[in-house]
Order: structure tokens, then sequence, then C-alpha cells
């Protein structure tokens, strides 16, 4: 092996281990050709050369690691440990900032609430601590509160907040759950079946036709389906106008629906009867012996009505307050109002009667049906 190899080794050694000098393997090689007995002169020689070259390699590295900057290396067992820069601490106590809830409502979605925090070390994780949610709702650990309430009443409890150095927050919180908007009929319209009467305003409590529980106000009202009698227009659950036309049978849907978009619908029937109705002209005659009887039909109503009769004018035979003699009456049968004066009347009796009749939704009574009587005296 030639001088110009050894040095070369020893020119790479200096370069690959860098500090560790003079290296290993160049002393190594002195120390053989010492025992080898090699020339003073020669060994002299290329061990100069050999440790100029190094240090020449050396300086050159060296300055150029100066230059370089410095790269921090893993730490390694028996090092100094390496300083970790230190967690940033919090600009502000951990808060709740944001937890407003509302009021629900049984069956229908509940409005998402977003709980917000503030300070702390985010990320925040949320909790019921105390009491319970509405039954139906939850509380996600993002803070989201959501879901559709399954029980109607007050709730109260408390949210807390906790962030990644476990430090917590507490709020206490309530809300109100109202029970499922419901709808329901009156008593007058019982199973949704309502009698009306044309010219009938307001009909008395066929008028009205259903009632509203649960829910959250305000409410609204409107037709969603049939058609209702002519003549009215729906108001709440209520039919307002009067009914007009002739009569019929009338279906329709109506839909409530409440603050929060609880909905309840009503198909309630309307029968709408024609309007109670006396026509023609009449008169009663007759004398002591047989006194008189006439009867006039009516038409339309509901039910069996009653019938009056008052004294427009009397020409003879009149007594008292009402003018009528005794035994006179006026009777609802068969379709007809039967009025009859009886006989024996001595001093007879002749004028003109108003007579009416009334179902106690309408009433002839603006406009009577007039009857003409005479009963000669004895």
């Amino acid at each position: 092996m030639s001088n110009q190899d050894d040095l070369r080794r020893a020119v790479k050694s200096a370069y690959e281990l860098g500090p560790d000098f003079p290296h290993p393997a160049l002393l190594a090689r002195i120390s053989a050709d010492v025992k080898s007995g090699a020339r003073p002169g020669r060994r002299v020689s290329w061990i100069a050369g050999a440790v100029s070259a190094a240090l020449a390699v050396a300086i050159v590295f060296a300055f150029i690691g100066f230059l370089r900057p410095a790269i921090p290396t893993p730490h390694q067992p028996g090092a100094s440990p390496v300083t970790q820069p230190a967690s940033p601490s919090p600009s502000s106590p951990l808060a709740i900032s944001s937890a407003a809830f509302h009021d629900g409502e049984v069956g229908v979605a509940y409005g998402q609430v977003s709980l917000s925090a503030s300070g702390g070390t985010p990320p925040y994780t949320w909790t019921v601590s105390q009491g319970t949610l509405p039954g139906g709702l939850t509380l996600d650990p993002s803070g989201i509160v959501s879901g559709t309430p399954s029980s109607a009443g007050a709730a109260n409890f408390t949210v807390q907040v906790a962030d990644t150095a476990n430090v917590t927050a507490s709020a206490a919180e309530s809300t109100k759950i109202a029970p499922a908007l419901t709808a329901g009929y009156l008593p007058a319209c019982a199973g949704g079946n309502c009698v009306a009467e044309v010219g009938c305003i307001p009909c008395l409590e066929a008028k009205a036709f259903g009632y509203v529980n649960g829910g959250l106000p305000p409410y609204s009202f409107s037709v969603t389906a049939g058609t209702l009698p002519p003549g009215t227009v729906l108001s709440g659950m209520a039919l307002d106008g009067s009914f007009d036309g002739t009569g019929g049978t009338f279906n329709f849907e109506v839909t409530v629906t409440d603050g929060l978009g609880g909905k309840a619908t009503l198909n309630p029937t309307f029968r709408v009867a024609a309007r109670l109705w006396i026509g023609g002209s009449f008169t009663c005659t007759g004398d002591y012996n047989t006194g008189c009887s006439v009867r006039l039909p009516y038409t339309g109503g509901i039910g069996t009505p009653s019938a009056a009769a008052s004294v427009l004018t009397c020409d003879y035979g009149c007594t008292g307050a009402t003018q009528l003699p005794p035994g006179f009456s006026v009777v609802v049968s068969g379709g007809t109002v039967i009025v009859t004066f009886p006989k024996g009347l001595v001093n007879g009796w002749k004028g003109i009667l108003y007579v009416q009749v009334s179902d106690g939704y309408t009433s002839t009574a603006g406009s009577p049906r007039q009857v003409n009587v005479t009963v000669l005296p004895r």
C-alpha cells in the first residue's frame, strides 16, 4: 500500500469523524511502521504530510460549520435536556357566554340551542351537571341542545363547560315545554256534526264549533279543505256572518297552527236547514156554536218550533190584557201551527192576529203571519 493511499484514508477519516483527532487509524499506522522497521525519514515524511492534510481539512470544515446555523440534535442520554416551549396561559378566566334556552312544545322539534364559552383553554366539553333536560332533549359535548320534547312541564338544570385544563364554569338554566296542540268540538257540534239555519245570525251555539288546547300562541286558523256554508267566513274555531242560500250540507277542514309550528285539525260538517217560514193568507170564521180553528203550515227550521200569537187589532170580544178570549190556543203539531177560538163565546171575537214561530236558531217574528178572525156572538 502506498503512502498516497494512507494519506487519502487519513484525510477521509478526519472528514468523517470530525473532532476525533488524531484518528485511531492514523495512530495504528504509525505504530505498524515503527514495528516493521521502516526508515525514520520515510515515516516522518508521510506522517507529516498526513497530519498537515488532516489539519487543513479540519480547518475548512470548522469554517463551514461556523457559517452554517446550528442544527439541533435529539436529546441523548447523558446530554443536557432540551427545553420545550411553555404552554400558553389562558388570556381570561373560563366563562359561559351564551346559553339562551327557549320554551318548547311536545311533539315539535326544539329549536337548536348552541351554548358558547370564552376564556380558559379550548376546546371545551359541555355536560348537564345538575338536574335534567326535558324528556326528548339532549346536550352533546360540543354544546348543541336539540331533539323533540316528549313531556310537558318546567325543567330546571345546570349546564357545565370544562376546558382542556379541567377548569369548569356553570350556569343555572330553565325552560318550559307546553303540551301538544290539540283541537276539539264543542257540545253543540259533538262529533263534528253541527246544525244551522239559513238566516241564522249568529246561530247561537252552532256558530262556534270547536276549541283549542295546548301549544303556544299566537294561533292562526285556515280552511285547508272543503267549502264553508254560503254567507260565512272562518273566525277562529267559529263561523262569522249569516247563513245564506237555501241550505244544505257543508263539510270543511280547519287547521290551527301555533307559534312553534304545531298543528291540529278539525273536520266539522254543517247541516244548514232552510229558513223557518210560514207562508200564505189565513182566515178563521165561526159562531157561538162552532168557534173557529185554522192551520198554518210552516217550512224549514230545525226540529219542532214553538208558536205564539198576538193581537194586532180587536173589534169586539176583547178580553183582558191579551185581548184574547178564555180558551184561545195556539199550538204546533204535524208541521203546522193550529190557532183555535173556542165555541160558546157569548160576545164572539173579531180582529186580526199575528202568528209567529221560532226554533231557537231563527224566528219569523220579523215577518209574522196575519190571521183574520171572525167569531159571531150569540
